[in-house]
């Protein structure tokens, strides 16, 4: 097969595809077998290795892949490559070993996070070399565009991670376990990927020395400067997690580790595009083809942006619904931060191509530039945020940060020379976002949590657990969006043709007929047909709309649990009065586990005395029946009890302000007179006579010692009634 940018899209693509389905399979099990806490641990330890890494790959592999790629005279010009950044790659990977283990032992990790963390550091020391390898063969594997087989081997080493890790969890192993399944899951994939390569280099260079006309320090000098590119780069999503745990808790961190990693799956296509434009616009930017790379920039810019915003508003929009479901309800605490997160996600992506584009120039000066104001700006207002605001302050400086970063490259794409948005049509998809977004969220939240079994199709039994708005939103919402896009022209039918037609067979020949037929015809295209087009999606939007409308009004969201509360309370009361608890930690503040909003200690973190119950010799006071029906003693505190009258009026009479008594007045004669101690200041106690013969109720109260949360937010004790039957 034929290779160019579409079919090599293709191949990359598809492995993403398939990594993205072991995640979405994998990823919940491993976060429900860990739970919130020892993922939070995970997770750290994760972004402190990631940010290692950055200094002992990252030039490597990037030189490799750009270097590699390009067409020189020399026969041995890709095995001399090979060599010399191989020799590179081991050589910083046994320092970094060595700087590991020597932390361990002398009570750094310690020190920086906590002495928990220690014992996993000597299993990071043989993960470096494990992971720099694998990753070192393929990436050359994409230099010598061989994507197919680089993809591949990232699928394998991605379920082998996946699978290894789940079982050595749940055999109680934790961490140590998941770190085990990476070592195992690396070497595998080196030692695949290091036969393919054999069959395109010669490994007789690993053993040679490289030629005098080497260009050594061209190559050394793209590696240095790589490393402090992608530790900026990389610094914008591993600080925030880092900084968390250092401000929080392992909990925190756990569920902000969640959200994350769901907003990070929306990066599946910009990632695989990504992999594609440096050995794609290596051979542009040699020869000066400018137009070219703003051609290529600009559409897939374009392309980015729009499949973004797609997955965005379906995920934003089911947030409520689909967290607790996928990595299960433990987890509903991250729905808050992924929803922040959304839109910088949606700029990291935009940056994506751009990066490499910007990378594969050569003038890292610029890039690093580019890169480096929105790493400052995002390290910033994390170190400013965390502390006061939790894992919310985390959302919101990494979304910010998030999204400067196309707003910078774009800069830095202007002084290399090309114009990356000039045919974005950024107005036009920013209607078709507007627009679709209003639609596909009144259909998410008229059919809330609601799910088939609660319609009473217990029949369909594991799909009736489902909630109907997974099942429902995401395919209308793909269509609806995708007619809009072309309506407003955000994107061409033409344009659609082109990319399929590309694309492998059997889709590849499949689209070519429709494809002539399309071309054929006059009636695509033009303004009539777009203004028809126009209005069928107008009629299409106005009919889900009424549904919608109409499904809210049966009552579909009250069947089950809402997004936000409980069916019995009703979504505005399960909002105010029913917040979940937060999670308790000892090790850090307790933050509100929900928002992550105030560092502040949770009433339940607090003692609170019980007040000690009235003595029948002090507190009682028995009052003398009056000749009315009720009369009342004017207030002088606000705490109140009301009684009932046999005809269903209510009488109120003050708490005594000297002796904490409240004193009830007698119904009608012959009837019993009651007499109650108050509770607490400022609460309410409500006692009711009885329409029969007058006798007063005292309202039911715990038993002595127990304690009553009203709303979830305070505690308080109420003491045991005195009642005198006169």
């Amino acid at each position: 097969m034929k290779r160019n940018l579409v079919t090599a899209f293709a191949a990359v693509a598809g492995s993403q595809v398939l990594i993205l389905v072991a995640q979405a399979l994998f990823s919940p099990l491993l976060i429900r077998v860990l739970g919130p806490t020892t993922y939070g641990e995970f997770g750290t330890l994760s972004a402190g290795f990631g940010l290692l890494m950055i200094l002992v790959s990252s030039g490597i592999n990037g030189g490799v892949r750009k270097f590699i790629a390009e067409e020189h005279e020399s026969d041995t010009w890709k095995s001399n490559v090979f060599a010399y950044y191989f020799r590179l790659a081991l050589i910083f990977a046994l320092i970094a070993a060595v700087v590991l283990v020597l932390a361990a032992e002398f009570g750094i990790v310690g020190m920086i996070f906590s002495p928990k963390y220690t014992p996993y550091v000597y299993l990071l020391a043989l993960l470096v070399f494990a992971a720099q390898f694998r990753e070192y063969v393929r990436r050359a594997l994409m230099g010598l565009k061989l994507e197919h087989i680089g993809g591949m081997l990232n699928v394998v080493y991605k379920i082998t991670y996946y699978v290894t890790a789940i079982v050595l969890a749940f055999l109680g192993y934790g961490v140590a376990g998941v770190f085990v399944g990476q070592i195992l899951a690396s070497m595998i994939g080196f030692v695949v990927g290091f036969i393919y390569v054999s069959k395109s280099v010669s490994l007789k260079s690993l053993f040679q020395s490289t030629p005098s006309d080497f260009p050594r320090r061209e190559l050394f000098n793209f590696n240095h400067n790589s490393i402090v590119y992608f530790f900026l780069l990389k610094s914008m999503y591993e600080f925030d997690i880092l900084m968390l745990t250092s401000f929080t808790n392992s909990t925190l961190t756990g569920y902000y580790k969640g959200a994350i990693t769901l907003a990070q799956f929306l990066w599946l296509l910009p990632t695989a595009l990504q992999g594609l434009m440096i050995q794609s616009t290596s051979d542009h930017w040699n020869n000066d083809r400018l137009q070219k790379i703003e051609e290529l920039a600009t559409r897939s810019t374009r392309y980015v942006l729009l499949l973004m915003l797609l997955l965005a508003i379906g995920l934003g929009a089911l947030a409520p619904v689909f967290v607790p479901m996928y990595l299960g309800v433990q987890m509903e605490p991250a729905v808050t931060p992924l929803l922040i997160l959304l839109p910088g996600t949606v700029g990291f992506a935009i940056a994506r191509p751009l990066l490499t584009i910007n990378q594969a120039s050569g003038n890292m000066r610029t890039v690093i530039i580019a890169t480096g104001v929105a790493a400052v700006i995002n390290l910033s207002l994390n170190f400013l945020l965390i502390p006061q605001y939790g894992m919310l302050g985390a959302a919101l400086s990494t979304s910010i940060g998030y999204g400067s970063l196309p707003l910078f490259q774009a800069w830095g794409a202007r002084v290399l020379g090309y114009y990356p948005f000039k045919n974005a049509r950024m107005g036009r998809i920013s209607a078709t976002a507007i627009l679709s977004a209003s639609v596909i969220a009144i259909m998410s939240l008229s059919f809330g949590a609601t799910t088939f079994a609660d319609l009473g199709l217990e029949w369909l039994g594991i799909l009736g657990t489902i909630p109907i708005s997974i099942l429902v939103v995401p395919p209308l919402g793909f269509l609806l969006y995708s007619l809009i896009a072309i309506a407003t022209g955000a994107i061409d039918l033409g344009e659609i043709f082109e990319i399929l037609v590309k694309i492998p067979d059997p889709v590849g020949s499949t689209v070519r007929p429709i494809k002539r037929r399309f071309e054929a015809s006059k009636q695509f295209g033009n303004e009539q047909s777009r203004a028809s087009a126009i209005k069928l999606i107008v009629g299409l939007a106005a009919v889900i709309v009424i549904v919608s409308g109409a499904v809210m009004a049966a009552g579909f969201p009250l069947l089950a649990m809402t997004p936000f509360g409980s069916a019995d309370e009703g979504v505005l009361g399960s909002i105010v009065d029913q917040p979940p608890s937060p999670p308790s930690d000892s090790s850090g503040p307790s933050y509100n586990g929900t928002v992550g909003l105030t560092p502040d200690l949770t009433p339940s973190d607090t003692s609170t005395p019980s007040p000690t119950p009235s003595s029948p010799t002090d507190d009682a006071v028995t009052v003398p029946t009056p000749s009315d029906d009720g009369g009342s003693v004017p207030p002088p505190v606000d705490d109140t009890t009301t009684s009932a009258s046999p005809a269903g009026n209510t009488t109120t009479t003050p708490a005594s302000p000297i002796n904490n008594t409240t004193t009830t007045a007698a119904p009608p004669a012959n009837d019993t007179t009651t007499t109650t101690a108050a509770p607490p200041a400022n609460d309410t106690t409500t006692t009711t006579v009885s329409p029969i013969n007058g006798t007063t109720t005292p309202p039911s109260t715990p038993a002595p010692g127990t304690t009553t949360e009203d709303d979830g937010l305070f505690e308080f004790q109420l003491s045991d009634p005195t009642i005198h039957v006169g």
